[in-house]
């Protein structure tokens, strides 16, 4: 009994580090899109702005 109570514990605590693991990767890659995204937009209000001043 008492074997498979720490072999349960084991896969438990590997799970809990593969989860935050993981949470940890997907935080990192949404932090990498919205910086993408920042300067995506920022690229996009420079257009507008280049724009606006051939237009004027």
């Amino acid at each position: 009994m008492s074997a498979h109570f720490t072999l349960s514990g084991k896969i438990k605590q590997v799970g809990i580090l593969a989860l935050s693991g993981g949470v940890k990767k997907s935080a990192i890659s949404y932090q990498l899109s919205a910086i993408s995204y920042q300067l995506s937009a920022i690229s996009v209000n420079k257009l507008l702005d280049l724009k606006l001043t051939a237009d004027g």
